[in-house]
């Protein structure tokens, strides 16, 4: 399979990622607004010629800040988003895709990631734990269409 990640640009690259979530997940928990992708570090995984995955990192190099009513905390990165497409599914991708945002953490001085998903996704939490990830708290009906918990999810890195 030849894969590539690209770190997309979160102008000009807006239109792909935001058509990316929407094929991604349930309307309930795509993103509508292609704004959400400003200020973020987003970046594509490409199949020859076509995106087939995103994923967006908030980084939170120096102070305390603030995402949904959570805190969080210096030198950490919250994974905001990961997707793929349903048809890529099931090909380890999301592997890849956890890999590079571990190795990007630790090349970019941080200590600790966030990842947050619904408790009855059974698969992206199972991946996470394969890393090393912790459950740091259940938030009680988080989401909405359906109402459901929300799992946090934190790697510290050494």
């Amino acid at each position: 399979m030849d894969l590539e990640i690209r770190k997309a640009d979160s102008i000009m690259d807006a239109t792909a990622l935001l058509d990316l979530d929407q094929k991604t997940f349930p309307k309930a928990d795509a993103f509508s607004d292609p704004s959400i992708w400003l200020g973020l570090q987003c970046f594509l995984l490409w199949y020859g010629k076509q995106p087939i995955a995103s994923f967006a990192l908030a980084l939170n190099r120096d102070h305390r800040w603030k995402i949904d009513k959570r805190i969080y905390t210096p030198k950490s990165i919250f994974i905001v988003t990961t997707g793929i497409l349903p048809a890529y599914q099931g090909m380890k991708l999301g592997r890849v895709l956890k890999e590079f945002q571990i190795a990007y953490t630790r090349l970019n001085g941080f200590h600790k990631i966030e990842a947050t998903a619904r408790v009855s996704n059974e698969r992206i939490i199972t991946l996470n734990k394969r890393f090393g990830f912790k459950e740091k708290e259940i938030i009680s009906e988080f989401y909405e269409n359906p109402a459901e918990d929300m799992v946090v999810l934190e790697l510290k890195l050494k």
